[in-house]
């Protein structure tokens, strides 16, 4: 480890420095560092006749002994290289046959190159022509090149076919046909795309405003229908409140309802009437009596607002028939307001939850329904009273 040569080939070597044998070397490679540090390394040596040898350092540990010693090798380019330059000799005559092997396999092979090229040069020219067909997909497999491109030109034709029957379908108003994309640079289908979704939302558009004018003139044709019914039976209270609820019931295609109506002849005793019922299971209301601020019904008069339910609580009403009985999907109570003044309640339950337009038309109905009523309870106090009058009229004349 001290650079000191403990055996050569050449006896004069022996128990000489590395520097003062090889002075470059020694300097350039570090070469007294790297053996004291038991460094394994190698390099390129050149000696005065101009020579290359390739040198090899590899450290030696010897027993009992705790510096290490270093083995060097020292062999000539060419005794590397020698098997290296026979065998480039060797590819280089192998290169040349098989570059003449080459041409006659070439040879003998461009026409079975040419004849799908040829093929393929025809479907692209009816291609071009604006032929879309499957007869223009080619089936070749010779596993180069050729087939990659008889693979793109069937994948192209393949896709045309699809976006073609596409079309032909959005004109047929048909949208949920699939177009899919070659890739993600496939303008043509993105704008086929583009424009059936186009068209779709177009048409979901129109199918949205025909259900809003189907609302539309289902609310005014129930308005009309509750205004004929309200005018004809304007005479008879009780006629009026059961032809009211009966036809409101089948009209929002519910399934049972009542008129629940504020009862303020006595002062000292006031509550809520079920005056009419339809469909009604009336074994949950014997006393047909509900006082102010009891239950629902007491709560919508209070809050003036209409009371909506979709969780409908088990057993809060019962709708018997010969199939049985269930509980209603939901339930709702609408005020019947005049003026802000509370004049009942009418309470509905169905086993189909109500939709917005249909509340929003009970209640319309509700405010023409409190007005008929009113304008009934006056006539019909001012009747009495006139009765009255001429009672005691006759009377005083006798």
């Amino acid at each position: 480890n001290k650079s000191v040569i403990a055996a050569h080939g050449n006896k004069e070597y022996i128990f000489k420095n590395l520097v003062d044998i090889y002075k470059k070397d020694f300097k350039n490679e570090r070469l007294g560092e790297r053996v004291l540090k038991g460094e394994e390394f190698s390099y390129y040596h050149t000696d005065s006749l101009g020579n290359k040898y390739y040198v090899c350092f590899s450290p030696v540990q010897v027993s009992n002994i705790s510096t290490p010693y270093s083995l060097a090798i020292s062999t000539p380019l060419k005794t590397l290289t020698q098997k290296a330059d026979k065998s480039l000799y060797i590819s280089t005559i192998v290169g040349i046959v098989g570059l003449f092997l080459i041409i006659i396999v070439l040879i003998f092979v461009s026409d079975n190159l040419t004849r799908p090229i040829r093929k393929i040069t025809s479907s692209l020219n009816r291609l071009a022509n604006g032929v879309i067909s499957d007869d223009l997909k080619i089936d070749i497999n010779t596993g180069d090149e050729i087939e990659e491109m008889s693979q793109a030109l069937n994948i192209s034709v393949e896709g045309l076919n699809n976006k073609s029957l596409s079309a032909i379908n959005i004109g047929k108003g048909i949208y949920d046909s699939e177009i899919a994309l070659l890739s993600d640079k496939d303008m043509l289908g993105k704008s086929l795309i583009d424009m059936r979704d186009s068209l779709k939302n177009a048409y979901n558009e129109e199918e949205k405003r025909k259900v809003e004018d189907q609302k539309r003139t289902w609310a005014n044709e129930g308005l009309a229908k509750f205004a004929e019914i309200l005018r004809q039976n304007n005479n008879d209270f009780q006629l009026l409140c059961d032809g009211v609820i009966k036809n409101l019931v089948k009209y929002i295609d519910a399934n049972q309802g009542g008129i629940f109506l504020w009862n303020e002849e006595e002062k000292n005793d006031q509550f809520f009437e079920l005056v009419s019922t339809f469909a009604w299971d009336r074994k949950k209301y014997v006393t047909k009596r509900l006082e102010k601020g009891e239950g629902l019904v007491g709560a919508c008069a209070l809050e003036k607002e209409t009371i909506f339910i979709t969780d409908v609580p088990e057993d809060y009403v019962a709708i018997t028939s010969g199939l049985g009985s269930a509980n209603p999907r939901c339930v709702i109570l609408v005020p019947l307001k005049h003026e802000n003044i509370v004049l009942g309640v009418i309470e509905m339950a169905s086993f189909k939850v109500i939709e917005k337009y249909q509340i929003e038309f009970f209640e319309k109905v509700a405010e023409s329904i409190a007005s008929t009523i009113l304008a009934v309870r006056i006539n019909a106090r001012t009747k009495a009273l006139l009765e009255q009058s001429q009672q005691q009229a006759e009377e005083m004349s006798a």
